[in-house]
């Protein structure tokens, strides 16, 4: 125990007389002083355990808080998942089940049945799109159309339409300055407009305000004052948006022979003026070409 009355009595006494007497006061302090020290050591240790107690109990408290939250997200999943099963099995009770469909064996869902219309590995399975891929192949398919009208006609020197339509344009009064557009500038204007309808409603799905075609325009198309260089680099976009839409059209290179391939020439009376054949479509309108090989979007 300490007790400092045995020190302060040892050092009120001072050093005894004689030869010895510093050296016996000496050891005689540091005999009062030891139950000091060994008090103040099993102070710091207490003081040490109680941390060390205190930390494993947050510990064990924050590991068991973490438990609970696992086990609480796991059982609503479950919920979740049950509700599904449940909303399934109701749907299926109420409509049937699609034609080359059937029921999983676990019940958790169902699976064509194989040999079926709607098996993959079968020809007509492989020749069935869904929405979204038949979607994609549709834009895919204007895009590159739209593309190699672009290409044409920068080919013969013209890029971009003409400057007073866009002025007119911006205004609102951009039909009325058509006819300051040559032909050429015209199928440009055409050419990035189908291109930019498909680009953004396959992203959004949702008609398209004036903000984003605008944007859209100067992001894929050339602009006054634009260099060799960044008029190269918007093709290189523009490729890239058409192949990122057409990467999820199963065999897209077979489906867009199917669906580009040129119609049936119509009778000589049905032609546009100086136009000799009907070469395809583009966005449900005719594409024509003239004698020098020339294509014309139609009305």
């Amino acid at each position: 125990m300490f007790d400092g009355a045995a020190l302060r009595t040892t050092l009120a006494r001072g050093a005894p007389p004689g030869r010895n007497g510093a050296q016996v006061f000496a050891q005689q302090v540091e005999g009062a002083q030891t139950p000091i020290q060994q008090h103040v050591a099993a102070a710091a240790q207490a003081a040490k355990d109680a941390a060390e107690t205190q930390r494993s109990l947050i510990q064990e408290r924050a590991t068991e808080a973490r438990t609970r939250a696992q086990v609480t997200q796991q059982q609503e999943a479950n919920a979740i998942d049950r509700a599904r099963l449940g909303i399934d099995a109701i749907r299926a009770g109420n409509t049937g089940v699609p034609t080359g469909y059937r029921v999983k064996a676990d019940g958790t869902g169902l699976e064509p049945i194989p040999g079926g219309p709607q098996d993959p590995n079968t020809p007509k399975g492989k020749n069935t799109l869904n929405d979204t891929q038949a979607k994609a192949l549709q834009f895919g398919s204007r895009m590159l159309a739209s593309e190699d009208i672009l290409n044409r006609m920068a080919a013969s020197g013209v890029n971009q339409p003409g400057l007073i339509k866009r002025a007119a344009d911006a205004v609102g009064m951009g039909a009325a300055a058509n006819w300051t557009q040559s032909p050429a500038q015209q199928q440009v204007e055409q050419a990035q407009r189908d291109f930019i309808n498909a680009a953004l409603r396959r992203e959004s799905g949702a008609a398209i305000a004036d903000s984003e075609f605008a944007n859209a325009r100067q992001q894929y198309f050339p602009q006054p004052g634009d260099s060799a260089q960044v008029i190269e680099q918007k093709r290189r976009n523009r490729e890239l948006a058409t192949r990122g839409i057409l990467a999820e059209v199963p065999e897209s290179e077979r489906r867009l022979a199917q669906v580009s391939a040129p119609t049936a020439a119509p009778g000589p009376g049905s032609l546009p003026p100086g136009m000799t054949r009907q070469v395809g479509t583009s966005g449900g309108r005719p594409v024509y070409e003239d004698a020098q090989g020339q294509r014309f979007i139609g009305g």
